[in-house]
């Protein structure tokens, strides 16, 4: 709802200058908002009632739901509310912070200055959620500094998203249930899978962005694991030669259950840095997208890969 106005003097701007100030009282803000509100609305029915274009269009929904919110919802939002003049636009903070850092290499900067404001926006929401204190103390603004730095001039490998979860709306390439399928997995194998596979997804994009070379890398390991996986699906592909469909599906879930369970604990990792199971989980599962890797001792015909 955009600011109250007014036409009698500089009423307009006394009631937001109270935004200016924590403590200091919004009734008479809140009242002025009210005034306005119902002007929008009452200007809106009478545009109806005469069968004119209706004004406001923007406003009206903000202006209808304040009306609709209780006495006490109203102070309550106003009372959080506060003006901070002379703030950077939001745009433009990862540019200005980025200028400021001058003990950091010049082509560094930018890179810098994304992962300090992505780091800080993390632990506000971190912090309106209660998990963590809301007071970010310098020490660890300072700490946080310096590790990006290192991690940037060591060409470091950060696993960014070993703990995090998929969002809510994510949705798993077909190919992992598919394959997942084949052998019988059960719904919690498909939900591990499908959360390995975002996770691993997500953070070879990372690296990726961040430095393009990093692709020959990630490309070489993807080589590693696929070796691993070879050596053991040939196996059970001689071992089920002849055999029913239902020792066919124990075997390639038992490999299914190796790629999560064992291949972490066996293959080195991509970089001493990343040392969770998470990525080599997930990569197998982004390769089984493709039919790099599969379960199933026929998953190459069964699903249609060349």
């Amino acid at each position: 709802m955009a600011a109250p106005r007014h036409r009698r003097g500089n009423f307009a701007k006394l009631p937001l200058q109270v935004l200016l100030s924590e403590t200091e009282s919004r009734d008479e803000l809140v009242a002025a908002l009210k005034e306005e509100a119902r002007r929008v609305i009452q200007e809106r029915t009478s545009a109806a009632a005469n069968r004119t274009l209706l004004p406001h269009t923007k406003r009206a929904p903000a202006c209808e739901a304040f009306l609709k919110l209780s006495d006490d919802v109203q102070a309550e939002i106003l009372s959080r509310a506060r003006i901070m003049p002379g703030q950077q636009n939001i745009r433009q903070i990862e540019n200005e912070l980025a200028k400021t850092l001058t003990s950091v290499l010049s082509k560094d900067q930018s890179q810098v200055a994304a992962l300090m404001v992505e780091w800080w926006n993390r632990q506000i929401i971190h912090a309106h959620c209660g998990k963590r204190d809301k007071a970010i103390p310098r020490f660890e603004l300072v700490k946080r500094h310096m590790e990006i730095v290192a991690d940037i001039e060591h060409d470091t490998l950060v696993d960014y998203f070993a703990v995090e979860l998929p969002p809510e709306s994510h949705k798993s390439h077909p190919m992992v249930a598919n394959q997942i399928s084949l052998v019988g997995g059960t719904e919690a194998e498909f939900r591990r899978a499908v959360t390995n596979e975002w996770r691993a997804r997500e953070t070879r994009s990372r690296w990726s962005t961040e430095n393009p070379w990093r692709r020959e890398l990630i490309a070489r390991y993807d080589d590693r694991l696929a070796e691993e996986w070879c050596d053991r699906h040939v196996d059970i592909c001689h071992e089920c030669n002849g055999l029913s469909e239902e020792t066919k599906q124990s075997k390639g879930r038992a490999l299914l259950k190796w790629s999560h369970y064992e291949a972490p604990d066996k293959i080195e990792s991509i970089a001493p840095s990343v040392t969770t199971p998470s990525y080599i989980r997930g990569t197998y599962q982004v390769l089984s997208i493709d039919g790099r890797v599969g379960w199933h001792p026929d998953y190459v015909a069964l699903l249609g890969f060349k």
